[in-house]
């Protein structure tokens, strides 16, 4: 029996291991390639889930419909869901700057929430 609880923590910590190095691997690609622009905050919603985080903070999982329009990409809405500190959430109308997946529009990555200022 023991070597069954071995084996089952071995095997949990190996799958921890492979998402911690492959679950930021579309982040980091987005860094790497990605096309910056900046998209319009349509809505905003909290989901259910929640994600927590090494100092026992709890960041909540936000869905956010972005209005998206860049140069050789047609307008569209895109859907994220992503963590966000409540102080650094934008609310609907903001601006903010993102990255899109050149292989695929429809992929998107908040880059930050300072609201970007039109020029008036």
């Amino acid at each position: 029996m023991p070597y069954q609880n071995l084996v089952f923590f071995c095997l949990g910590l190996g799958l921890l291991i492979l998402a911690i190095r492959f679950g930021d691997r579309k982040a980091r690609y987005l860094r790497k390639n990605g096309m910056p622009s900046i998209g319009t905050v349509i809505s905003i919603k909290k989901t259910l889930i929640r994600r927590h985080e090494n100092n026992s903070t709890w960041s909540p999982i936000m869905k956010i419909v972005l209005g998206v329009e860049a140069d050789g990409v047609e307008y569209r809405q895109v859907t994220i869901k992503d963590e966000f500190l409540l102080s650094q959430l934008p609310n609907e109308g903001d601006k903010v700057n993102i990255l899109i997946d050149p292989r695929n529009p429809d992929k998107v990555m908040i880059v930050d929430v300072v609201q970007v200022k039109d020029n008036l």
